[in-house]
C-alpha cells in the first residue's frame, strides 16, 4: 500500500530529526558553526516529518494515532524519545574527534536509507502526484542528496585539519559577540574581543553550500 511507504519515510524523518539534534549537541564544543548546520538539518527534518504525516492523512483512512503507530513512531511520544535520548550515554566523555567520526559515518548512511525509501515511493505509480498536494517527494530526495555532499565536505575539511585553519589567509568572525577579525591562516585560540573559545569562531572559505 502507498501509505506504508510514506509511513516508513515519516518514521525515518522523525528519527533523523532526533539524531541531528543529538549530533548538534554533542559536537557543539568542536564547532558552533558545525552544530548550527546540524541544528538546521534537525529543524528541516521536523518540518519534513510533519509534511509526510500530512501525506499519510491524505492517503489513509486511519486516525493519525493509528497511522503513526504503524509507521513505528507516534508523534505524541517523540518528546519522550527526546528525553530518553538526553540521558547520559556510556562514553559520554569520549574524544570529540571520535564522536565526530562516528557521526560522519552514521549521518550519511541515515540519509541514504531515506533516499532508498523515496526511490521506492517515486517508483509507485501515481504516488508522487498524490503526495504533491502536500510535499514534493523529488524535492525531499534532492535535499537529502545535497546534505550528503555537505557532510562529506565537512568531513574532509576536518580530516585535513582545516576546521580552524586555512591554506591561505581567510576572514574569521566570532559567533558569540559578532566581531570580525583580520585575514589569518588560523583562528585564534580565543576571541580577541569577548574571550569566547575557538569553537565559537567561524572562518570563511569552507566552500560549502
Amino acid at each position: 500500500m502507498h501509505w506504508k511507504i510514506i509511513a516508513k519515510a515519516f518514521s525515518q524523518k522523525r528519527a533523523s530529526n532526533l539524531t541531528y539534534e543529538f549530533a548538534a549537541e554533542r559536537l557543539r564544543n568542536l564547532s558552533e558553526m558545525l552544530a548550527q548546520r546540524l541544528g538546521e538539518f534537525a529543524g528541516q527534518d521536523d518540518l519534513h516529518s510533519r509534511l509526510l504525516h500530512g501525506v499519510l492523512l491524505k492517503l489513509a483512512d486511519e486516525s493519525k494515532d493509528q497511522v503513526a503507530e504503524d509507521a513505528g513512531v507516534s508523534p505524541f511520544t517523540v518528546s519522550g524519545l527526546s528525553r530518553r535520548r538526553g540521558k547520559k550515554e556510556k562514553g559520554e566523555d569520549a574524544d570529540l574527534m571520535e564522536v565526530f567520526s562516528n557521526f560522519m559515518e552514521s549521518l550519511p548512511s541515515m540519509e541514504r536509507e531515506f533516499q532508498d525509501t523515496l526511490k521506492t515511493a517515486l517508483a509507485e505509480p501515481g504516488l508522487a502526484k498524490r503526495a504533491a498536494a502536500v510535499v514534493d517527494l523529488k524535492g525531499l530526495d534532492r535535499i537529502s542528496r545535497d546534505r550528503c555532499l555537505i557532510l562529506d565536505g565537512i568531513n574532509k575539511l576536518v580530516l585535513r585539519g582545516e576546521l580552524f585553519k586555512r591554506p591561505k589567509p581567510a576572514s574569521w568572525s566570532c559567533m558569540s559577540c559578532g566581531v570580525t577579525m583580520g585575514l589569518w591562516e588560523q583562528a585564534p585560540e580565543v576571541c580577541p574581543c569577548c574571550q569566547a573559545p575557538q569553537s565559537m569562531i567561524r572562518g570563511g572559505g569552507w566552500g560549502l553550500p
